[in-house]
């Protein structure tokens, strides 16, 4: 599992890569490439969209209650609506969703304490239930089936 956002130039596949204009499609594009070079039908390569902070979204209650803040909530939903889904919020040096975050805590909370991936997304992950994430990012869902697929496939 990777982040779509900032992969390198010399990524699988991102030298031919054209951009569809659906992230969707581009990222399943990049997930194949990945396949392909790996040569391993074992391998399930996995790129979140965007970022896993994307799935921070699909709680706006869950990061509101976490900071303390009430009027992050509305902010992540504003967000979340202009971008149809927590997945397609944009990847922009300052519109990703690590960015929004990290400027939304600071300007909404008045702390100079910003968002941390490492300490702040894990905590309010788990106090989002995976229903959730699985309903508003379909990606996400969309590999967890797969995943899920594979042990049913066995019974």
């Amino acid at each position: 599992m990777l982040d779509f956002y900032g992969l390198p130039e010399d990524f699988p596949g991102k030298e031919n890569m054209q951009g569809s204009g659906d992230p969707y499609k581009d990222v399943e594009y990049l997930e194949k490439c990945f396949q392909d070079t790996m040569q391993h039908s074992r391998f399930i390569p996995f790129l979140a969209l965007h970022e896993f902070e994307a799935w921070v979204f699909s709680s706006p209650k869950a990061v509101s209650e976490h900071f303390g803040c009430v009027r992050l909530e509305k902010a992540l939903e504003e967000i979340v609506q202009q971008a149809g889904s927590p997945e397609l919020i944009n990847q922009g040096v300052h519109t990703h969703p690590k960015a929004r975050l990290m400027d939304l805590v600071v300007h909404s909370t008045g702390n100079k304490r910003a968002y941390g991936a490492k300490t702040d997304g894990p905590v309010i992950l788990e106090k989002t239930l995976i229903k959730v994430i699985r309903k508003k990012c379909q990606h996400f869902n969309d590999w967890l089936t797969r995943l899920e697929s594979l042990g049913a496939a066995k019974e």
